[in-house]
């Protein structure tokens, strides 16, 4: 089975962004966009999770998700998440339970 042809989605977590998409091959299906939160590493979670639950009620139930994170915005760096630990690491020293 060619993998590139199912439905996958991607979550870049931006400074001013959270942009989830779902995607089939190079075919965008649907995108959403959500402000980034920088208060709280589980508020963070919490908006990553809206933006793909977000496109995957519209497109559908995809093989893999990955999440894609940089952000450097208000003097905070999001340092890791463990997309495999569910686990998110904050530079204030929170920790933030993925789901």
């Amino acid at each position: 089975m060619n993998h590139l042809s199912q439905l996958s989605v991607g979550v870049d977590v931006g400074g001013t962004k959270v942009a989830a998409a779902a995607v089939t091959g190079t075919t965008i299906v649907e995108t959403h966009e959500r402000p980034t939160v920088l208060t709280s590493g589980q508020q963070l979670v919490d908006e990553i999770e809206r933006a793909a639950r977000e496109v995957i009620d519209r497109a559908g139930m995809p093989v893999a998700v990955g999440v894609g994170v940089n952000v450097e915005a208000g003097g905070g760096v999001l340092v890791a998440v463990g997309v495999a630990t569910g686990v998110m690491h904050t530079p204030d020293g929170n920790v933030a339970a993925a789901r």
